[in-house]
C-alpha cells in the first residue's frame, strides 16, 4: 500500500509505526504478543543516556529526576520479573539490559494507584508519561514543580489538576513558573496565547525536548479557538485535552523515526507535536493540528471524566459514542473479544499497545480498500486520487481508510480547507482568487501527495461538520489571510 499522508495519530495510546504514519492497518511491534525485540541502534552507554534524557523531559523540559530505586523496589523487581511472561522479560532485557534502576522505573507505581508511572516505548525503551499524577498529590505532573514529591509543587483545591495554592507563581497569572512563558522569556505574544489557552480551555502548552516556535504557537491557538470554537462553546474544556507538548521525536532514536509528525493520547489527555510537525509550513501545520485535535474530540465522546484514573489505565477503549457518530457514513464495527486478565501486559505498560475492534467501510475491510487503492495507483500513477471511482466514494486519501478515527480527522481537515477556499473565492475576484486557491492546492499536494481534500463529500459530510464545527466567516477570512494568501 502506498501511504504518503504524514499525520501520525494515536487512537487511545497506540503510536503505530506505519508506512506513512499510524493506523491499525500498519505493523505494530507488540513484544508481549510476538516475542519480537527491537534491533539495537545504540551502544549500551548511548542507549542508557538517551533513556535517562527522556526522563528529564517526560513532563516538561528539565523535569526533576525520579527517585533512585530503594532496596525494597529492587527486591520487588526480581519478583516481578520472575512471574512475568517470557516475552515481557525478553522485552525489558532488550530495552534496559541489566540496568536495574531503569528496570525499576519501567515497572514503578509510585503512588500505588495501579497505574504505572511511565509508559515504555517498545522502540528502544524511551520513557513517556503514564500516570498523570505519579506522587498522588492531586496536581498533574506537568503542573507540578516536584512531580515525585507529594509535599512540594502546590495544592489543587478545585480538582482540575492544576495547583491553585502554594505554587511558585511570580507574576500571579495562575501558571507555575516552570511552565510560564512570560517568566521563561518567550515573546509576549506567544506568552499571551499560552495564557489564553490555559485560562479559557484548560490547555497548557509545554516544551519538552523541542521548542514551540511562534508559528506553531499561532497554529495551535488558531486551530483551538477558531476551528474548534463550536465544540468548545458547548464544552469549554475537553476532558481529553489538557496538554499540548513539543518533542524532537516520537522514538528514542531520531535516526529511525524521521516522519512522525504528531500524536494524540487519550489516557494522558495529551497532544504531542514532533520535530517534523514543528517544521511544517503554516498551512500544513494548521491542518496537522486540526487533524490531531479531531482525535481529542473523538475521544471525548466516550471519555468518563468522573473516573479519570480508570481512563488513565485503560488499554481497550470502548467507543460507542464515536462509533455511532460514523455509522451513518458507512463505518461498521465488530466488537473485539477482550479479556483484561490475559490480554494486557503484566509488569510494564508499553506505549504502543492497542486493542481495537474490526472495522469495515461500506462492507469492506480497510485492507481490501488498501488493495483497491494500490491498484488505482499502479494504473494511474501520482494522480490516482483524481480517479472517477475514488472521487465518487469521496476518498480524501489512503490513510483516511485505515480506520474511522483517521477518516474523520482527515475529512475534518478537508472541510476546514474547503471552507477557507470558499471564503477566499467570495472575498477575492479573478486572478487573485484563482492564484490563491491554486497555491493552496499545490502546497497541500506537495506536503501530502496521498491526500486530496477536494474529494470531500460536501453533500453528506458537509452538513455534519457544519453542525459540529461551525466556522465563522470572520474566522475564515482570518485563516485565509494568515495561511493561504502568504503562499502567493
Amino acid at each position: 500500500m502506498r501511504c504518503q499522508l504524514n499525520l501520525k495519530s494515536v487512537v487511545f495510546s497506540a503510536c503505530l509505526p506505519a508506512l506513512l504514519v499510524t493506523g491499525p492497518s500498519c505493523t505494530l511491534n507488540r513484544v508481549a504478543e510476538t516475542g519480537a525485540e527491537p534491533t539495537p541502534r545504540l551502544a549500551a552507554g548511548e542507549q542508557r543516556a538517551a533513556q535517562l534524557a527522556s526522563l528529564r523531559a517526560v513532563y516538561y523540559r528539565d523535569t526533576p529526576a525520579p527517585p533512585s530505586p530503594t532496596q525494597m523496589e529492587l527486591d520487588a523487581l526480581d519478583r516481578a520479573l520472575a512471574r512475568a511472561p517470557a516475552a515481557e522479560r525478553s522485552a525489558l532485557t532488550a530495552y534496559y539490559r541489566d540496568e536495574r534502576d531503569l528496570l525499576v522505573f519501567a515497572i514503578r507505581d509510585s503512588d500505588g494507584d495501579g497505574v504505572r508511572d511511565y509508559r515504555v516505548s517498545d522502540y528502544y525503551g524511551k520513557f513517556l508519561e503514564g500516570d498523570v499524577d505519579v506522587d498522588g498529590d492531586g496536581v498533574r505532573n506537568v503542573y507540578d514543580a516536584a512531580p515525585y514529591d507529594a509535599a512540594v509543587g502546590g495544592r489543587d483545591r478545585t480538582g482540575d489538576g492544576a495547583p491553585d495554592e502554594d505554587l511558585v507563581d511570580a507574576n500571579r497569572n495562575g501558571l507555575p513558573d516552570h511552565l510560564d512563558w512570560r517568566v521563561l522569556g518567550k515573546p509576549a505574544h506567544q506568552a499571551a496565547r499560552q495564557e489564553a489557552l490555559f485560562h479559557d480551555h484548560g490547555i497548557i502548552l509545554v516544551e519538552r525536548s523541542a521548542r514551540f516556535t511562534d508559528r506553531l504557537t499561532r497554529s495551535v491557538h488558531d486551530a483551538v479557538t477558531r476551528v474548534f470554537r463550536g465544540p468548545l462553546q458547548r464544552q469549554p474544556r475537553l476532558p481529553t485535552l489538557r496538554t499540548i507538548a513539543t518533542e524532537d521525536t516520537c522514538l528514542l532514536t531520531p535516526a529511525v523515526d524521521d516522519d512522525t509528525n504528531a500524536m494524540a493520547v487519550a489516557q494522558t489527555q495529551s497532544l504531542i507535536i514532533y520535530r517534523v510537525g514543528i517544521d511544517y509550513p503554516p498551512l500544513i501545520q494548521l491542518g496537522l493540528v486540526v487533524h490531531e485535535l479531531g482525535h481529542n474530540y473523538q475521544f471525548s465522546l466516550d471519555y468518563d471524566a468522573q473516573n479519570s484514573a480508570a481512563e488513565n489505565d485503560r488499554v481497550y477503549f470502548p467507543a460507542p459514542g464515536f462509533h455511532a457518530l460514523v455509522a451513518p457514513f458507512g463505518w461498521q464495527t465488530q466488537a473485539l473479544e477482550f479479556d483484561p486478565k490475559t490480554d494486557t501486559y503484566q509488569v510494564f505498560t508499553p506505549q504502543y499497545y492497542e486493542l481495537t475492534p474490526s472495522y469495515t467501510w461500506h462492507g469492506d475491510t480497510p485492507e481490501t480498500w488498501a488493495d483497491w487503492l494500490e491498484q488505482k495507483y499502479l494504473s494511474a500513477g501520482d494522480g490516482y486520487l483524481d480517479d472517477a471511482e475514488i472521487r465518487a466514494f469521496h476518498i480524501v486519501g489512503d490513510y483516511s481508510l485505515t480506520n474511522p478515527w483517521e477518516w474523520y480527522s482527515d475529512n475534518l481537515i478537508a472541510y476546514t480547507f474547503l471552507e477557507i477556499e470558499r471564503r477566499i473565492g467570495e472575498d477575492f475576484a479573478g486572478d487573485v482568487s484563482t492564484a490563491a486557491l491554486a497555491a493552496m492546492h499545490r502546497a497541500t499536494g506537495e506536503a501530502w501527495p496521498g491526500y486530496a481534500y477536494r474529494n470531500f463529500d460536501r453533500q453528506r459530510l458537509g452538513p455534519h461538520f457544519r453542525r459540529r464545527f461551525p466556522l465563522r466567516e470572520a474566522d475564515l477570512r482570518y485563516l485565509g489571510s494568515a495561511y493561504v494568501l502568504p503562499l502567493l
